[in-house]
């Protein structure tokens, strides 16, 4: 079996789970939009309801596909913390760790997943590692939190400059003490980068708040590899902001926070 053979094997095994699939390909990039139905205890919040009922407007093509074709609209992916030194890398971390900003937690469920496809790919004799795609879809198999991969979502302004786009690697649904929203992405190298990744995840997270309004529910933001995952909340950057100053970052999210 060749490699693009086990990475559509993974499709193919999801079809007793899958409600919805669609191939989007935006600036000659593609991305497998999958998701499944969501665990009827769940859809009795309200803001799960929406979630719901926007997974299947993107699976019906019912969004501004336009934005995401257009260059002159930024996607999410290209806002990272830039400029850094290594002591400052090193401090910012440790300040956000300290302050309970960002918590990491090692050997999650999640990660585990992520090994599991890993090894599958190493005693198949591959050459390369596994890539997004196996990763994602195995995780939406095997989690039942896990409800959509490569989810598009945007944010709409009269200036294209000011609109954005961007598309979630995995969304999750879970209740404990109250209903969450996660939204997670996948960072092959967390460890050394998640700290640069803090923009894209946030803005990924507050376009979702504006999009459910969410009631009696959290949406949170991770960053997750195969070793470990950070967990924040979308107002990372407004804690951050005068530290980067301090250091001269650029910040081109600025503008979409508000």
């Amino acid at each position: 079996m060749n490699y693009q053979s086990v990475r559509g094997s993974f499709m193919t095994t999801l079809d007793d789970l899958e409600i919805g699939h669609r191939r989007f390909n935006h600036r000659n990039l593609s991305y497998d939009y999958t998701f499944k139905e969501i665990q009827r205890p769940l859809l009795e919040n309200v803001t799960i309801r929406r979630l719901h009922k926007y997974l299947e407007l993107v699976q019906q093509g019912k969004f501004p596909n336009e934005l995401f074709e257009n260059p002159a609209v930024p996607r999410a992916s290209m806002m990272k913390i830039h400029g850094l030194d290594k002591s400052q890398k090193q401090y910012l971390q440790q300040y956000l760790f300290d302050q309970g900003i960002v918590k990491r937690s090692a050997s999650t469920e999640i990660s585990q997943l992520v090994q599991a496809v890993f090894r599958s790919f190493k005693e198949m004799e591959f050459q390369k590692k596994p890539d997004h795609a196996p990763v994602l879809k195995s995780i939406l198999l095997k989690d039942p939190r896990s409800v959509a991969i490569e989810l598009p979502v945007w944010k709409v302004n009269q200036e294209k400059s000011h609109c954005l786009t961007g598309h979630i690697d995995l969304v999750q649904v879970e209740k404990h003490e109250k209903f969450e929203i996660k939204i997670l992405d996948y960072k092959p190298e967390g460890e050394n980068r998640f700290i640069f990744c803090l923009p894209q995840v946030a803005l990924y997270a507050k376009m979702m708040q504006a999009k459910l309004a969410p009631e009696e529910c959290e949406i949170n933001c991770y960053i997750f590899d195969k070793k470990a995952m950070w967990q924040f909340k979308d107002d990372v950057l407004e804690k951050l902001d005068d530290k980067l100053v301090r250091y001269s970052v650029p910040r081109a999210w600025s503008i979409f926070l508000n």
